[in-house]
């Protein structure tokens, strides 16, 4: 069986990103800066990219300390961030310092330093978001993050090569006027990685606005059960989630979506969802296209989509390619039947002999 899991992809959302924050801003109201309008599709999910207005402090590049105790508060709101430097992510800090020999560096990571470091990012949103879910999602921070919202810690991530989510829902104001403040703390102790990881928010940063039913961050698993030229039988097995704190009725449809934007299959059906349920469909594509080397757009889309009471509240895209592959210790990896040799990044022929055990 074949699986892909995947995010999603979603609209856009609004907000409006403030420059400063804390004592060092400029009084006034907060220019607009990064906006981003919603599609108006009414799938109800809509992200918004956090790249630009971070604060960001270098406080430490040789340990993880505080040695002075300056920012001891900078996860508060109010803290004056006006001579910190405004950076957009990603951004890694690493990179604009000098190679040392000091401070656990190794040649593993071209001598740069690590050490500890703060972001923050001041912005508003508009009253249209209450009552909806909010999250914030980071594609990597190097190494261990420590992440606050309005003073109070989310939680932390002690890990710098995987992606991860905190529900800021909570913690968020959505008045359209009081400004809310989402503040990093970065520590990357070295040696921390035997090639270069750099330091800081090194990939992308976004907000994620859902309504309280949606799919799951993640939630879908595909899996191809039978692939044949007349047809390929997938299962989608989808994770639903109603943060309402109210049972409902929800629709769940499933359509599989060719490489040409039209769906070639479509199941649906409904289910009772009180906290959290995983609504599974199979579905039928007729002479499926082979996703292969010499064939990467042939990729299918499965679109998800969830009603309450006629009503679509989150739509979530799962790309995904029809493909067989196996491993044989005699004859090694075949893809779609053709044999790849990890040294060529074409098709050639099986080995003649057995490849070494490892």
């Amino acid at each position: 069986m074949r699986e892909s899991r995947h995010h999603g992809h979603a609209q856009n959302g609004f907000a409006r990103f403030h420059g400063r924050t804390g004592r060092g801003r400029a009084p006034g109201p907060p220019p607009a800066a990064g906006a981003a309008e919603s599609s108006g599709r009414g799938s109800g999910r809509r992200t918004v990219a956090l790249r630009d207005g971070w604060r960001f402090a270098l406080v430490n590049p040789g340990g993880i300390t505080d040695p002075t105790g300056e920012y001891a508060e900078a996860a508060a709101p109010g803290y004056d961030d006006s001579e910190w430097r405004e950076i957009a992510v990603p951004h890694d800090w690493s990179i604009e310092l000098a190679p040392t020999p000091q401070n656990g560096t190794t040649s593993g990571t071209g001598f740069f330093p690590g050490g500890l470091g703060w972001y923050r990012l001041a912005f508003t949103l508009p009253a249209a978001l209450a009552g909806k879910r909010i999250s914030v999602e980071f594609d990597g921070v190097s190494m261990d993050a420590y992440v606050y919202c309005n003073g109070t810690e989310a939680g932390r991530h002690p890990y710098g090569c995987t992606g991860f989510a905190l529900d800021l829902t909570d913690l968020l104001h959505t008045d359209g006027t009081t400004e809310n403040v989402i503040a990093v703390k970065v520590r990357n102790r070295l040696p921390s990685s035997r090639w270069y990881s750099g330091s800081g928010i090194y990939r992308e940063a976004r907000l994620v606005v859902t309504d309280p039913v949606h799919v799951e961050r993640w939630g879908t698993r595909v899996t191809t059960l039978e692939l044949t030229e007349e047809r390929g039988l997938v299962r989608v097995a989808t994770s639903v989630v109603n943060a309402s704190g109210t049972g409902t009725g929800v629709e769940v449809v499933t359509r599989i979506v060719d490489p040409r934007g039209r769906t070639v299959a479509r199941v649906s059906s409904t289910v009772a969802v009180t906290g959290r349920v995983t609504e599974t469909h199979e579905l039928t594509v007729p002479e499926p296209k082979v996703w292969d080397l010499g064939t990467p757009r042939h990729r299918y889309t499965v679109r998800t989509e969830l009603r309450v009471g006629g009503t679509t509240t989150d739509t979530y895209n799962t790309p995904f390619g029809f493909r067989a592959f196996r491993f044989d210790v005699d004859e090694g990896f075949h893809l779609n039947g053709t044999y790849h040799s990890r040294w060529a990044s074409t098709p050639s022929a099986p080995p003649t002999t057995r490849p070494p055990r490892r």
